[in-house]
């Protein structure tokens, strides 16, 4: 699990049309995360926090910030989750639920 994983996983999901409608297709965060390793991405709630950070970070101007919080936004959603305090992540099994500590 990596933080790199999460950038690249964010940065597809901007750039690919056909990879946000894959997303857009589950129907549950535990399919959601199923989805995600099942196109190789393996990272945690927590990295894909810091994730965002970074992107919002060294965002080019604040309509860029805008869009990364917008996309946070979303994967919290999918996710049923603050990606900033939760412990889900990619390679789980997606039988737990938010705020359990496995």
């Amino acid at each position: 699990m990596s933080l790199n994983e999460a950038l690249r996983f964010i940065e597809r999901y901007r750039s690919d049309r056909q990879f946000r409608d894959e997303a857009y297709a589950t129907d549950s965060p535990q399919s959601f995360l199923a989805w995600i390793a099942s196109r190789g991405y393996m990272f945690s709630c927590h990295q894909a926090g810091d994730a965002f950070r970074s992107l919002k970070l060294s965002a080019r101007d604040e309509d860029e910030a805008a869009e990364i919080d917008e996309l946070k936004s979303w994967f919290a959603l999918m996710l049923d989750a603050d990606p900033d305090n939760c412990s889900q992540c990619s390679g789980c099994s997606g039988t737990h639920t938010k705020g359990d500590p496995r």
